[in-house]
């Protein structure tokens, strides 16, 4: 929070609004931190991924999704 938002927070709003408020912004804090950890993990696994592919080289990569063997499934891609 910045300076002239704390200020405000601090002067005009009750104790009551005022630790409402502050235990909102903890609870959000924390979240954010989860979702940004999160975040770094699939990221890491996407850049193993892509180096994986990278590294077979002009391999033949074939991605099935819920299909049978001669693609007649609408699943298949």
């Amino acid at each position: 929070m910045n300076r002239l938002k704390k200020w405000l927070v601090e002067t005009y709003l009750p104790a009551y609004a005022r630790a409402a408020m502050q235990e909102d912004q903890a609870r959000l804090h924390r979240r954010l931190e989860q979702e940004i950890a999160k975040n770094r993990q699939l990221r890491a696994y996407a850049d193993g991924l892509e180096y994986a592919l990278e590294a077979l080289g002009r391999q033949d990569v074939r991605v099935r999704i819920g299909g049978g063997e001669d693609g007649s499934y609408p699943g298949t891609a």
